[in-house]
């Protein structure tokens, strides 16, 4: 089957094998100990957005709608790392 078809929570598993899931769950521990690692974290994903909103535009997406869509898929995809 396609990668479009196979379920969800195959495809992150597939992606997040074991040990990139306990660096991960390491790594967030972490940044939610540390301030500074926290505005580290806010400012990467701010500029992860603002990359996307770019890439976005340049394919002739709307100021308002990829910077939106660039700011929903980057909440998305910092609430799917923390879990």
């Amino acid at each position: 089957p396609s990668s479009s078809t196979l379920a969800p929570d195959f495809c992150a598993a597939a992606f997040f094998s074991a040990e990139r899931r306990t660096w991960s769950c390491a790594r967030q521990q972490a940044i939610e100990t540390d301030p500074a690692l926290q505005e580290r974290e806010l400012l990467k994903l701010a500029a992860l957005s603002s990359t996307l909103a770019d890439a976005l535009r340049e394919r002739g997406i709307g100021d308002l709608p990829a910077g939106l869509c660039a700011d929903a898929a980057l909440s998305v995809f910092r609430i799917a790392f923390v879990r």
